[in-house]
């Protein structure tokens, strides 16, 4: 409310003898200061003399402090009142409560007094006679309503102090509430992928393959937008993060395909692609913001494109021997823009025009998500429209390219060399498609024609025939006016000697590809064709053996390990407490090549760190000793660990939770459960290269045995298995290893948590629950964790009177999930196993060796396992279970016990 406004409200609520200057909300000591000063001035201009105007203001911030006493908060009111034809200053304050004397101020003022009304509400009322009977307050009335509610500097500062308070504070109510939507958004979209996932790997026809991965793709990258929508606060921040991991773009554009299609088919449109030959395909960035970018776009030129094609043409701006900066075009047929609209667009929440809004849909944040994408990866975006013609949405990024690609390159051209000079017919009623198709093929060295229908390109290939010149291969689209693909397909392979046949097709695919069977066609392509497809298409109808892309044929495992080729060897530190976590993330970080060392707790963290030299490290947040952020904000005091980098592991994503890890001094963050693509890409986005051990497994060899170790985990009651092996990347043999630790960490700990409410030990509670949810969440125990987070809830909040239902749920979860791992098998199912042969010499020097470290006490686990293995299907697993679970707890004459019985058995 600006000040003529207030002043307006005082001359409509004033009387001709009671003129109401100001009226004020008293709630603190401050507002109680900011009174009593302005009452002093107001006293003064009124020509009372300094000591009054003193006295009169003291007063006044007396009987404010007693009424604020017992009341939070009341207002105080300001008049020139006319008493019984004298005029003067009179003050009210209005309160709910509070008692006030007026034999305290009956020497201060004409009058005072304290009434109380029948709503039980109280007034206080001080009456002071002008000084000077010739002062006129009809003339000072304006003057000092404009003073009085006027704020003073130190008032607009601390307006302005308060506003920014509920502006953080609705900020970080803001952030709470969209890391609370965005984890109950992401729960089911987890669960569609996850379960999509699962699926793939069991036994499908072709379509049903085809479907599930569709959904599978689409999935994740709904997940990536909804995660960048509810996250838009990030970008205002400036804290939106792009990652810097290995991709490839053709696997970008199989998704983009995926996801885009289906919407284009639905309106008729063609989609095309347009790549040059030489684009690198090995790329180091962030592959899912530039397939949401890419989304995006694509999406905006379908969504006003009526009729025509959707062509997305990728070129080559600048290239160095690491680094590419590529320009990218998604270009439409569609309404266009005016000059005016464009100016509209970029910017968050808004669109062309209203009416698009109302016809078309949308939020209008997609384009301003994409601009700063776009600004993060170095590039530039922007629009070239004419109305009513289509438009084109041109974007630049920069990308670091791997040494592979060069490699792939030449092996590229060494396929293609083998189809020098092969006479080629390009047959579509698209003048678009056949030209970029035209211009692929023809750079590789083909003799391309082209047709624009099915009439004319039976007419040329008969043509060729009889000039003795016939086509090797013929490309056909197969949605065509009046003759389809498959139809000329049909008449061309009835000419004799008929040429190679590879249709192409968007349009109802798994129909086509029967009928396309049915008409002995030799090839299949699904629009819009990348080169890489196109390629590895052609030679295997041409039947010309392929030098394939090796990364492209290899094991994901393998190739996931040659990613981290540039920090092989690296150490890492990993602070963790939970035995289960400790196995899953040694595991992870060893499989890609790192060097893992542990430590229990905080405290023992801090003095590894502090003793060696780490490349990065995992630190838990909720530890006994010394937690996760207690031990990072020690490590950063001290100057030789100010800058190594430190990713925290929390079960907790809140933004709350982030903020603490930044301000205590880490640099990221995982979640957990451990997801093992975000736990990599962390890895290379901290590690620098220069940790890299050039001799790391160098020397290692490596283990053989014609034993083929098969484990079988079945479904398990309280577990869900499918998705405890997803985090361990489906390692069967680990997930064993992770059931047999949880079962033997939590045999007592039903007992243990009773234990520590009846000592109220309420922080041991605490610990004993989170540990017990992290494991359980670890292995799929989704219900067993469940109980655990309000078992650990109410430790935290020191509760004694967690409920009996409660009790027995944890008791009948536990016990369920215990009872199911107890049905696993604890060894491997060996391929030979039981009737496999062993070198006796070779146990019998194994089993020196582990004696003589057992009763010096520095045996290797490596050892152990060796033996067993060996011994697998010659000694009862019972037996091999004694020894394992004897090393485990370093009881050496034990473990000595029971490889003496191991070896007098088997010398029989």
């Amino acid at each position: 409310m600006n000040l003529n406004t207030v002043v307006k409200e005082m001359e409509q609520t004033s009387s001709k003898d009671n003129m109401k200057l100001a009226e004020y909300s008293i709630q603190d000591s401050q507002s109680i200061v900011d009174f009593r000063n302005k009452i002093k001035r107001l006293a003064i201009d009124c020509h009372y003399s300094k000591v009054n105007a003193v006295r009169i203001a003291t007063a006044a911030s007396e009987v404010c402090h007693k009424l604020l006493s017992t009341c939070p908060c009341f207002n105080s009111l300001v008049y020139f009142s006319n008493n019984e034809g004298k005029w003067g200053l009179k003050l009210e304050f209005n309160s709910e409560s509070g008692s006030i004397s007026s034999m305290n101020y009956d020497y201060i003022f004409d009058y005072f007094t304290f009434e109380t009304d029948s709503n039980y509400s109280h007034k206080v009322t001080a009456f002071k006679d002008f000084p000077n009977a010739s002062f006129s307050p009809m003339a000072h009335v304006d003057i000092q309503r404009n003073k009085l509610n006027q704020l003073s500097q130190q008032e607009l500062m601390r307006e302005l102090q308060v506003s920014l308070e509920k502006t953080k504070q609705a900020d970080v109510a803001k952030g709470d509430f969209l890391a609370n939507m965005s984890h109950e958004i992401r729960t089911p979209m987890n669960a569609v992928i996850g379960l999509s996932e699962l699926v793939l790997k069991t036994t499908l026809t072709a379509k049903q393959q085809d479907y599930i991965s569709k959904i599978n793709s689409a999935g994740r990258a709904l997940l990536g937008i909804i995660n960048d929508i509810l996250d838009i606060s990030k970008i205002e921040a400036g804290k939106m993060e792009m990652e810097s991991i290995p991709f490839q773009l053709d696997k970008v554009f199989d998704d983009l395909c995926t996801i885009i299609t289906l919407k284009a088919q639905e309106k008729g449109l063609e989609v095309i692609f347009s790549t040059p030959p030489s684009m690198p395909n090995y790329l180091v960035g962030d592959a899912l913001r530039l397939g949401q970018i890419l989304t995006n776009l694509c999406n905006n030129a379908i969504k006003f494109t009526e009729q025509g094609e959707i062509i997305v043409k990728i070129s080559i701006c600048e290239q160095a021997e690491e680094s590419v900066k590529l320009k990218f075009e998604v270009k439409d047929t569609g309404i266009g823009l005016k000059p005016e609209q464009i100016q509209k667009l970029f910017g968050a929440f808004s669109q062309a025009d209203t009416s698009t809004t109302r016809k078309y849909g949308g939020t209008g944040l997609g384009l301003s998500i994409s601009k700063n994408l776009v600004h993060m990866m170095n590039g530039d975006i922007w629009v070239e429209s004419t109305y009513r013609e289509g438009s084109s949405f041109i974007f630049t990024a920069d990308f670091g390219v791997l040494d592979r690609d060069a490699e792939n390159q030449e092996k590229r051209a060494v396929n293609w060399k083998k189809l020098k000079g092969m006479k080629t017919l390009i047959v579509d009623d698209n003048q678009s498609a056949r030209d970029i198709h035209e211009d692929l093929l023809s750079s590789y060295s083909l003799d391309i024609s082209t047709a624009a229908d099915g009439f004319e390109a039976i007419s040329m290939v008969k043509k060729a025939i009889n000039e003795d010149k016939p086509y090797e291969l013929v490309l056909i689209d197969w949605q065509m006016p009046e003759m389809n693909g498959i139809k000329t397909s049909e008449i061309i392979k009835s000419i004799d000697c008929p040429p190679k046949i590879i249709l192409m097709t968007a349009y109802g695919r798994e129909e086509v590809v029967h009928q396309a069977s049915e008409a002995n066609i030799d090839g299949f392509l699904v629009k819009p064709v990348g080169a890489s497809a196109l390629l590895d298409t052609v030679m295997e109808v041409m039947g010309k053996a392929v030098i394939f892309d090796g990364a492209s044929q290899k094991d994901e495992a393998e190739e996931l390990y040659e990613s981290f080729a540039s920090v092989r060897g690296a150490p890492v530190l990993l602070v963790e407490d939970n035995e289960v976590n400790q196995i899953i993330a040694i595991e992870l970080l060893e499989s890609v090549g790192l060097k893992v060392e542990v430590a229990n707790n905080g405290k023992e963290g801090v003095d590894k760190a502090l003793d060696g030299t780490f490349a990065c490290i995992l630190m838990d947040l909720q530890m006994p000793v010394m937690d996760g952020l207690a031990a990072a904000r020690f490590l950063r005091k001290q100057p030789t660990h100010q800058n190594i980098p430190i990713v925290a592991m929390t079960a907790n994503a809140m933004q709350q939770d982030r903020e603490r890890c930044a301000e205590a001094g880490m640099n990221d963050h995982v979640a957990k459960p451990i997801d093992t693509s975000e736990l990599y890409s962390k890895l290379l986005k901290w590690i620098d290269p220069k940790f890299k051990d050039e001799n790391f497994g160098s020397n290692s060899s490596q283990q053989t045995s014609e034993t083929v170790e098969e484990w079988v985990v079945p479904e398990l009651s309280g577990i869900d298995t499918q998705e405890g092996l997803s985090r361990v990347n489906n390692d069967h043999g680990l997930f064993v290893k992770l059931l047999k630790s949880f079962s033997k960490n939590n045999q007592d700990t039903f007992h243990n948590l009773e234990a520590s409410l009846q000592a109220k030990d309420y922080a041991q509670g605490e610990i004993v629950a989170h540990t017990l949810k992290g494991a359980s969440a670890s292995l799929g125990a989704h219900q067993l964790a469940k109980v655990a987070l309000i078992f650990e809830q109410a430790f935290k909040q020191q509760d004694d009177n967690i409920p009996p239902d409660s009790w027995q749920e944890l008791d009948l979860a536990l016990q369920q999930v215990l009872d199911s791992i107890s049905q696993v098998d604890m060894q491997p199912k060996a391929e030979n196993a039981g009737g496999h042969e062993f070198d006796m010499e070779v146990v019998t020097t194994l089993s020196h060796e582990i004696r003589e470290a057992l009763e010096l006490g520095e045996f290797e686990e490596e050892q152990i396992e060796s033996l067993m293995s060996i011994l697998q299907g010659h000694v009862t697993d019972k037996v091999l279970e004694r020894l394992s679970d004897s090393v485990e707890i370093y009881d050496s004459d034990e473990a000595l016990e029971c490889l003496d019985k191991m070896l007098s058995s088997i010398q029989k």
